[in-house]
């Protein structure tokens, strides 16, 4: 009996691990390059980083992109040296927690960061 229900208690456990690792952990929620740039630095018209940098987004979007840098620092460049990816993604996210438009729009610059970091196309 007693050793019945410890089995059942593990089994329920189990599932319960399981079912929380397919909630909150799946791959889709992963941050990745390319969903930052998606997300805060499209070239076709004021995403996230834009918004925050001009003053026009809202509590929430600040804090989003603050989550975006904070996971763009953490993660590896395609290519280029990773001290020098470091610190320019540190910029971003400094600029973005003090709420310092100027220096988001300074950090943000597209061009030198892709012409060392950016993977190339096969």
């Amino acid at each position: 009996m007693v050793r019945g229900l410890v089995a059942g208690g593990l089994c329920l456990f189990a599932v319960g691990l399981i079912l929380d690792s397919q909630a909150g952990g799946g791959e889709k929620d992963k941050i990745t390059i390319k969903l930052v740039m998606q997300k805060c630095m499209d070239k076709d018209g004021p995403k996230l980083c834009g918004k925050v940098a001009s003053g026009k987004a809202s509590a929430d979007e600040k804090k989003q992109v603050i989550e975006y840098f904070t996971a763009l620092t953490k993660l590896t460049p395609p290519e280029g040296d990773e001290e020098d990816w470091k610190t320019k993604t540190k910029a971003l996210l400094d600029a973005a927690k003090a709420d310092d438009g100027k220096a988001l729009a300074k950090a943000a610059n597209c061009a030198a960061c892709h012409s060392v970091h950016k993977g190339k196309k096969k």
